[in-house]
């Protein structure tokens, strides 16, 4: 589905449904730095995790919406907040010499959010058998 997604070019749109706003300090929101709205799909590979009770390789998608003052501050903290994921990592099995990667697939600078920014966020799952 997400491979399918991808080669339609709708992804983004899936994935801007559930998504959070990470907004910068209150002092910031003026002038040629003003902050703005992007939506910012990451991807994940490499994530080892107990699955029917053996080590898999998963990777996903998932999005963030975040309110940051450049695409480049906008990408540093939807990574962040992948990786201080407790939920996410708390059930890792990778070793340190094969750790997860993230990587951010696409940004888009909106106007506004349309979805509640307190919503619950999601990954979408998908065996990595590409990993290793």
């Amino acid at each position: 589905m997400i491979r399918r997604a991808v080669r339609l070019g709708i992804l983004p749109l899936l994935l801007m449904a559930a998504c959070t706003a990470t907004r910068p300090p209150a002092d910031r929101v003026s002038g040629p730095n003003a902050p703005r709205n992007f939506v910012v799909m990451i991807e994940g590979r490499n994530f080892l995790f107990d699955y029917e009770g053996k080590p898999t390789r998963f990777g996903f998608s998932t999005s963030r919406n975040i309110v940051a003052r450049n695409p480049e501050e906008a990408e540093k903290i939807a990574i962040r907040n992948v990786r201080e994921d407790e939920t996410l990592n708390g059930a890792l099995l990778n070793p340190a010499d094969d750790p997860p990667r993230i990587t951010v697939t696409h940004q888009i600078l909106v106007e506004s959010f349309e979805s509640d920014p307190s919503a619950e966020l999601g990954y979408i799952f998908y065996r990595d058998r590409e990993s290793k």
